[in-house]
């Protein structure tokens, strides 16, 4: 990848020490193997030679230290390869520079497609990386070596821009104590309660603050509209239960420093169809009847139905449609092999005889007796201590040094082990922040608004829906069609207002 211009340095994060970028790197001691998914000795150098772009140092004129415009911290999201993100950084990088930057660039790429596959067979899915949930646990990886690069070796006040899952890698380097000018989220592919305090989500304002389409249906509809397990028995729930270091277990608050600073600007598009929740209906005037309104919840892939209607071999970007709600939703009730992590905890119900809530409601005897789970009515009796040790979700032979009612400490349930349970088992009951932005943060930019269709000058090349934001136009749509945002981010660089 060749810019022809600038100080452009790209940064590849990976969680394997001799892989460590060429600049004095130092590695941060707190990375932790991810189990079965090692990461591939890939990855290109740094480009902090100007050997590299030849030997004329025009190509660094205008971009050295005492530029007031600063440096800048550009991480991609998921599912881009070794390869592709240098691709994708470049593009990043031309853009900020046609719209005036004069910042040096700093491309970080990250272990973030873990699980790719060129299987064309999988439902046309191409180069795609099926496992969401491991490519969290490697964000919260590359999250500690990004605050560890800047605060040993790299820029000290940049601006940071992450788009997608790269949100995860910069909030976690925020909420790692990493120091920065400002933040620009791009479709935030993260939970809206990772931004929230934990006090939101009391008894008092848990529906409110929740998103109704989020919660699986077997376990309970939006609103009352049926008697369904409550909230207390649900595994987003459970760290409740606890004072000790279960009670972390849990996406709200998680990047509380983020929330906090008030340098943080959320570039949001309820058009992105990778947040795009389902459009199951309980309240309707027939509901309820068991899930009657939820696509195609009788094998228990919810959504499956309306992921298919909606992906489309000849439009390979809406492939990703739902893909947010479907990877939560899923979560504790997988059984393909390709993300068999997330096989217990989340929306998985607990079938282990000795907690007894299988055969808790037995009818006939002998060869024609007929056991059933708990029934709502009963489990909603239950008392919260009962939980500890019996969760009604899918319970992890792994994870069972937690279900205890002794205090649990940080040599138990370590951050490895946290981060685990985050990624495969608690399922977000929030959209992620790309959908709608967050509440708590005091800026949130509506992309298709802004820039789309309050500018009717604006042309679009979107087809039947003349203003549709998808989740990589950001880079995937030419320049002259995107400008104005990337105009707007310049002016936030140079330290002015939008």
């Amino acid at each position: 990848m060749s810019t022809g211009w600038g100080h452009h340095q790209e940064m590849y994060f990976n969680e394997n020490p001799s892989k460590a970028p060429k600049t004095g790197f130092i590695a941060a001691s707190n990375i932790y193997s991810v189990g079965g998914h090692k990461a591939p000795n890939e990855g290109k150098a740094d480009r902090l030679n100007a050997s590299d772009f030849g030997a004329s140092a025009d190509h660094f004129s205008g971009f050295d230290k005492s530029n007031s415009d600063g440096d800048i911290l550009h991480v991609h999201g998921y599912n881009v390869n070794a390869e592709d993100s240098r691709g994708e950084q470049a593009e990043a990088f031309k853009r900020l520079y046609w719209s005036g930057s004069r910042a040096r660039f700093w491309g970080i790429s990250w272990y973030g497609y873990d699980s790719q596959t060129i299987d064309l067979s999988l439902f046309c899915l191409g180069q795609r990386s099926p496992d969401y949930h491991v490519n969290v646990r490697h964000a919260f990886n590359a999250g500690r070596l990004l605050e560890n690069f800047v605060r040993t070796k790299g820029p000290g006040n940049a601006t940071l821009i992450a788009h997608s899952l790269g949100n995860m890698v910069a909030s976690s380097a925020v909420q790692n104590g990493m120091p920065y000018a400002r933040y620009l989220m791009a479709n935030p592919a993260v939970a809206e309660e990772s931004y929230a305090g934990k006090e939101v989500y009391d008894d008092a304002s848990w529906n409110s603050s929740t998103r109704g389409l989020m919660y699986h249906p077997d376990w309970r509809y939006p609103a009352g509209a049926a008697v369904g397990y409550a909230p207390f028995l649900w595994s987003s729930e459970w760290y409740k239960l606890f004072s000790d270091e279960r009670s972390k277990l849990t996406w709200r608050d998680l990047f509380s420093k983020v929330r906090n600073d008030g340098k943080v600007y959320a570039f949001f598009a309820p058009t992105d169809e990778a947040f795009r929740p389902f459009t199951y209906d309980p309240t309707a005037p027939n509901a309820p009847q068991e899930v009657k309104d939820y696509p195609d919840n009788k094998d228990n892939s919810p959504g499956f139905e309306d992921v298919l209607s909606n992906w489309s071999c000849s439009d390979r970007e809406k492939i990703g449609t739902y893909s947010w709600a479907f990877q939560e939703l899923l979560k504790g009730r997988i059984w393909s092999l390709i993300q068999a992590d997330s096989s217990t905890g989340g929306w998985g119900f607990n079938y282990n005889a000795a907690d007894n809530y299988v055969d808790y409601n037995c009818v006939g005897t002998d060869d024609t007796k007929i056991c059933t789970f708990i029934k709502p009515h009963q489990a909603n009796l239950l008392d919260s201590s009962v939980l500890m040790t019996k969760p009604l979700f899918k319970k992890n032979s792994d994870n069972a040094q937690l279900y205890t009612e002794q205090p649990v400490d940080g040599s138990t349930l370590t951050t490895a082990m946290k981060e685990r349970i985050l990624a495969d088992e608690v399922p977000a009951v929030t959209f992620a922040a790309g959908h709608r932005g967050v509440s708590a943060f005091a800026k949130n930019i509506d992309i298709r608004a802004k820039y789309l269709t309050d500018n009717p000058n604006t042309p679009w090349p979107r087809g039947t829906v003349k203003y549709e934001w998808r989740h990589s136009d950001l880079y995937n749509v030419a320049y002259p069609y995107v400008y104005l945002l990337y105009d707007d981010w310049i002016t936030l660089i140079k330290g002015g207002n939008i």
